[in-house]
């Protein structure tokens, strides 16, 4: 399990995301811009309007990655007046904001660009509005410093989307049966599955300077931001000791206050920022408010009991212990029965345990209890989908991803219910996200390559099913892909010819031109074949008297193998190529932690010699459909 640094943990961006930052900053020159908070010229590859559309478009799996929204209308309102005004008094008051309360007991908070957040977990532990300033404003610090635009932190994560798919998908079962349990457990109610993201220990003290004048030009004694140091400690060994673990003990904490200066080091710091800082000191009453801190958080505080239960429930769910999760979250509604979280793990066990009908009643009333809240969404056309009531399931499904658009188990969910309908266009785009996100999935590729053959895209299904043979080959999609390979191969073949090199040859599917070069004594043509990778290079020239095919061919295997320490390990001279009598020689030598294994075979024929230079790895040389296959295109040789 892997985190990522901050004030606590920071969420992942998608790989939706990632997809959209690339596209955005392959076409970026190099700039540079003024850094808001020093002032300074800095190199920049990301502007601010780049910044506001990456951050729109990670928000909503933000939110959702760790539990949703915690629905409180009064004390967001609250909440969202404190952020107002730290932002108004920020280095760029001009951006949008708003903020969210993340319903995840993992003592965590964040900021992007337009958007701000704090977990409950974190939330209950701060003592007054001081410290809730102190740790908003030192998020909202790594926005106006610009610091996920210096790291371009957007653009490199895809380990959510790939997390959920492996977790949720990765079950063999028929998927007609209970393929779906596992599906479940990606509800987005766990919070396990967060990237790590550092920001470097710079970056963490400019964002603690930073927490401490907003603070204060907001109103606040920033003397408190200590004590949500210690405050964010305590949560963190409280939450840690829920789950049996210590800090040092190698949690995910532990990479989380790696990135973080030493706690007497930061204590420092914000002392002498507040001595610093002493014209900028605007102190409302006593700068804490701590009675009305209470009484607007005592509603959520008094919640964060039950999910305490609610959180053994989840652990003991992903260990399979049903049971125990029963019992745990029986204890949590007990404690209080208004929370849609527990309504929807609720509906994930009883799913479990075939229990459909349940399953269906506990999803249902998790929706009556929030409309919008995804994880029941989706566990309601998950439910729709075990009892084959597919075109059922298509509605919430839609309407689960229209929350939360980077949720693999919806997308591999309408995947297979439009397969199961027959419309398998409309399935496509769901199992394509599915194997970008979980491409070691032993039956996506074959779920795939179905459709893309069903929808008349027999090259795309050709290659999809070779996939599947690559992940699973003694799977039974794996068995049924290694029959269509046979099948479709034939009707892939490809002619290929060459003036200059005066031959033709046939293709097999799969194989495709790589390179063509063209001359009056000759020319030299490059074939591959994607999966598994295998090159076959073909070339021509005048045969120049007096040197022998074998003389020529050795020239050619010292000019091709040119500082590559390799060993010959097979010679035959009596090799029959297209009717004609050659040499081949085999070698071997290691590249990038590979033994590559390249065969190099020479003929003369009408005052011409030529070449064929077959090269791959090991594995995929002795692999027995590309034997097949380079026989195949051997034999087609012709002249």
């Amino acid at each position: 399990m892997t985190r990522r640094a901050g004030w606590g943990f920071r969420p992942a961006v998608f790989e939706g995301l990632a997809r959209a930052a690339l596209l955005l900053l392959t076409g970026l020159t190099s700039g540079c811009a003024v850094n808001p908070v020093t002032g300074q010229s800095e190199l920049m590859l990301v502007s601010e309007e780049q910044e506001l559309i990456l951050g729109r478009q990670a928000y909503p799996s933000l939110v959702w990655q760790d539990g949703g929204p915690y629905r409180d209308p009064q004390l967001h309102g609250y909440l969202s007046g404190i952020v107002r005004r730290l932002h108004a008094v920020s280095h760029r008051p001009n951006l949008p904001v708003d903020f969210t309360i993340e319903n995840s007991s993992v003592p965590n908070a964040w900021a992007i660009p337009g958007h701000t957040a704090i977990n409950r977990g974190l939330l209950v532990a701060v003592e007054n509005e001081a410290q809730f300033a102190f740790v908003m404003g030192h998020e909202m610090g790594h926005v106006t410093s610009r610091h996920s635009a210096q790291r371009q932190t957007y653009g490199t994560l895809a380990g959510l989307g790939a997390l959920m798919a492996q977790v949720a998908v990765g079950t063999q079962r028929d998927p007609r049966a209970r393929q779906t349990g596992e599906v479940l457990v990606g509800l987005g109610m766990i919070g396990t599955s967060l990237v790590l993201l550092k920001y470097d220990r710079g970056q963490e003290t400019q964002a603690d300077h930073l927490g401490v004048l907003y603070m204060a030009r907001a109103g606040y004694d920033p003397r408190e931001a200590v004590a949500a140091h210690q405050s964010l400690q305590r949560a963190v060994e409280d939450f840690l000791g829920a789950r049996g673990e210590k800090p040092g003990s190698g949690s995910f904490l532990d990479d989380l206050l790696s990135t973080h200066p030493r706690s007497e080091v930061r204590i420092q710091d914000v002392a002498q920022v507040t001595k610093e800082l002493a014209s900028d000191i605007r102190m409302e009453g006593d700068g804490k408010f701590r009675d009305r801190w209470l009484l607007q958080t005592a509603e959520i505080r008094q919640a964060q009991q039950a999910y305490l239960a609610f959180d053994q429930a989840q652990t003991a769910y992903l260990k399979n212990d049903l049971l125990g999760a029963e019992r745990h979250l029986t204890a949590a509604l007990q404690r209080d029965d208004r929370q849609p979280p527990f309504y929807a793990l609720r509906g994930a066990i009883h799913l479990r345990q075939d229990r459909v009908e349940e399953s269906l009643g506990s999803f249902q009333r998790a929706v009556s209890l929030d409309p919008d809240f995804q994880p029941a969404i989706h566990g309601l056309g998950a439910v729709l989908f075990v009892r084959q009531d597919y075109r059922g399931a298509i509605p919430s499904l839609h309407r689960s991803l229209e929350i939360f658009p980077d949720f693999v188990p919806s997308h591999y969910l309408l995947g297979l219910t439009y397969s199961r309908l027959g419309q398998y266009r409309q399935a496509l785009p769901h199992l394509k996200v599915v194997t970008e996100a979980s491409p070691k999935h032993p039956m996506i590729y074959g779920l795939l390559a179905e459709a893309l053959e069903r929808s008349g895209d027999v090259r795309g299904a050709y290659a999809a099913y070779q996939a599947q043979l690559q992940v699973a080959p003694n799977s039974e999609w794996g068995q049924r892909a290694r029959e269509r390979v046979g099948t479709l191969r034939a009707s892939l073949s490809t002619p290929y010819s060459s003036r200059s090199m005066r031959l033709h040859l046939t293709l097999p599917g799969g194989w495709s031109l790589a390179d063509e070069r063209e001359g009056r004594r000759g020319g030299e043509t490059l074939f591959q074949r994607e999966t598994p990778r295998v090159l076959l290079r073909v070339a021509s020239t005048d045969f120049d008297a007096p040197q022998s095919v074998e003389q020529r061919l050795d020239e050619w295997i010292d000019r091709a193998m040119r500082g590559e320490g390799y060993r010959v390990t097979g010679v035959e001279r009596n090799l029959s190529v297209a009717g004609q009598r050659g040499i081949a020689k085999a070698v071997e030598y290691r590249s990038r932690g590979e033994t590559i294994e390249r065969t190099f075979i020479a003929f003369a024929r009408g005052g011409r010699v030529y070449w064929l230079d077959i090269a791959a790895a090991r594995d995929a040389r002795r692999d027995r459909e590309v034997r097949q296959e380079l026989n195949a295109i051997l034999r087609s040789l012709n002249f």
